[in-house]
């Protein structure tokens, strides 16, 4: 009984083990590693900090310079609908990827029929090839501030450029990169005391919806 038992053990297909020098595995044993406490906090913040700040584009911080100049502080209102809206969906996100282990197309395809899984994965790709195209437009055109070059010629090398990072740069690299590019969004913080914001009429913005005319909002 028992050889029977260790030569199905035997024949049971096992699951390869691979040692990643630059990616997920690779970063774990670092964190493991690293006595300092200090440093194993940074070394820890990495694709979950990248993905919070994952919403802060750069089709999405045109769209915000924008709506405030167009719009001012009366649309402040809308951050008590979208805050909780938001928050509840990256938690769910969290929580479906951690117990799962898989992405939203992997837990459809285990779950649920094709006739779900093909429209969701469709408009997954329609929404992130349009949401990439604005992207990379809102690049090219923080490069135009900058650079006296125009927004049309700097659409293909920044694409280019990040079509290499990803294809040919390590994960390891790209998290290091993305992560210290996140320390931006702190001058979030300094924006809203430095330009000395009238408060009266942050805080009336919420509780207003005195407006604009609704082809403008």
């Amino acid at each position: 009984m028992q050889m029977s038992d260790k030569s199905d053990a035997a024949r049971a297909p096992r699951k390869p083990q691979v040692e990643t020098s630059g990616g997920a595995g690779g970063i774990e044993a670092s964190i493991a590693r690293e006595p300092n406490p200090i440093k194993r906090f940074l070394k820890i913040l990495g694709p979950g900090f990248i993905t919070g700040a994952s919403d802060d584009d750069p089709s999405g911080i045109g769209t915000y310079a924008v709506a405030g100049a167009q719009l001012g502080f009366s649309s402040l209102w809308t951050a008590l609908i979208t805050f909780p809206l938001m928050t509840s969906v990256q938690y769910i996100c969290g929580k479906v990827g951690m117990v799962s282990g898989m992405g939203l197309a992997g837990v459809l395809r285990r779950h649920y029929s094709r006739w779900l899984l093909y429209p969701a994965v469709l408009a997954l790709v329609i929404a992130n090839t349009i949401n990439a195209g604005a992207d990379i437009g809102a690049i090219a055109a923080a490069v135009n501030l900058l650079v006296p070059v125009p927004i049309t010629a700097m659409i293909i090398p920044v694409t280019l450029i990040i079509l290499a990072i990803q294809v040919w740069g390590s994960y390891r690299l790209i998290d290091r990169t993305f992560k210290w590019l996140t320390l931006a969004l702190f001058a979030y913080i300094g924006s809203a005391f430095l330009p000395g914001p009238i408060w009266e009429r942050c805080s009336k913005g919420p509780s207003s919806r005195r407006s604009v005319s609704t082809a403008r909002f």
